[in-house]
């Protein structure tokens, strides 16, 4: 098993582990007996193989749990089989992330194998496997997520355009505009960028006229943050109305459970930056005033 020290941080390092699992000539995949294996012998590779946006977490802890408690209820018939592969010395999984941690995390499934379908195919194959499955699955991806999986497609596969739609869910234009994209950026900086290091990038980040340059030429698109802001908020006030102003405490834990440097993050961000020294500078009238801190 992999621990958090020796997990890939992208998706190229992944690859690299995989094809050095294959290199090392591999060995005989331990036997799925009727369609299930022990989950101690399933690992996890998220920088290959988890193309949602999820912080530090592999998984979402709150759909982790939803999940646990209808596999309690209704027993293994209730979720699907995860998908795992073989990568000559590792179960790892493709599609079931959030499968896999609900029956680790129930006492009745402890000691228990699960049913799992296993896939044929190279890694590459079972990246864009992962993409598409990640696409239909209930805990969809975001926006930006499935350009960025898509994007990654672009870089790491010969797959055809309607092919890249399909798995990653994206429109012919923009996957067309990706393409375009990839070519420019390999023919611009040819010492600079290979298809593999390109694919660690957000696709957000690529589109920007100023990627690839100078770091000090890189800005910050402000168009597409408000827009962003927009549909984070639509969404928000969609799914909670009024419960997250009424709910302060509840809704600051749950940004922590979400990312734990999500808070830090958010604190230093200039939109918070008039709020920021609003406070700081009450705090600093009350110390000289003899408040105790």
């Amino acid at each position: 098993m992999l621990d958090d020290d020796s997990q890939p941080i992208d998706i190229t390092s992944a690859l690299e582990l995989l094809d050095r699992h294959k290199q090392a000539g591999g060995s005989p995949a331990p036997t799925v007996v009727d369609g299930h294996l022990p989950h101690s012998t399933i690992d996890v590779l998220p920088a290959a193989f988890q193309p949602r946006t999820l912080g530090d977490d592999t998984v979402d802890p709150y759909h982790a749990e939803e999940l646990r408690k209808v596999l309690e209820r209704r027993g293994e018939k209730a979720l699907d089989p995860i998908l795992v592969y073989w990568s000559g010395q590792s179960w790892f999984v493709v599609d079931g992330h959030h499968r896999l941690a609900a029956y680790r995390s129930s006492e009745q499934w402890r000691d228990r194998s699960i049913p799992v379908e296993t896939f044929e195919g190279s890694a590459l194959q079972a990246v864009s496997e992962a993409t598409e499955r990640n696409v239909k699955t209930t805990l969809s991806l975001m926006k930006t997520d499935k350009s960025t999986a898509g994007w990654r497609l672009v870089c790491l596969t010969d797959l055809k355009v309607r092919e890249v739609m399909a798995k990653a869910d994206l429109s012919q234009s923009q996957v067309k505009k990706m393409r375009s994209r990839l070519r420019e950026l390999l023919a611009r900086f040819p010492d600079k960028f290979t298809k593999q290091s390109l694919s660690t990038y957000p696709w957000q980040q690529v589109l920007q006229a100023s990627f690839g340059g100078p770091e000090e030429s890189v800005e910050i698109d402000e168009d597409w943050v408000t827009k962003r802001a927009h549909d984070f908020h639509a969404r928000l006030r969609r799914n909670f109305s009024d419960k997250l102003e009424k709910n302060p405490d509840a809704f600051a834990m749950a940004i922590r459970m979400l990312h734990n440097g999500l808070p830090s993050m958010l604190m230093e961000s200039p939109d918070w930056e008039e709020d920021r020294n609003s406070k700081l500078d009450a705090w600093t009238d009350e110390r000289d005033n003899g408040y105790d801190f």
